[in-house]
């Protein structure tokens, strides 16, 4: 993303261990399931790839879930 539309505070998505993390989702009305997926990835991909690193994200979570309704 080019600096000039980044937002002016970056926000912090990481997850903290021992803290719960409580996130809402709106979806469609037809959506019956959603894939949940937690990634622990070491680099960012634009540095991995231009370093020519192999892909080492590590799978931590990964679930599809029924929504509720």
């Amino acid at each position: 993303m080019p600096f000039w539309r980044a937002l002016p505070d970056p926000v912090d998505t990481r997850l903290r261990p021992d803290r719960a993390d409580v996130r809402r989702f709106v979806f469609a009305s037809a959506t019956s399931r959603v894939r949940v997926r937690v990634l622990h990835r070491r680099f960012w991909a634009e540095t991995a790839r231009a370093k020519r690193w192999p892909d080492r994200d590590l799978d931590v979570l990964d679930r599809c879930l029924a929504v509720a309704e």
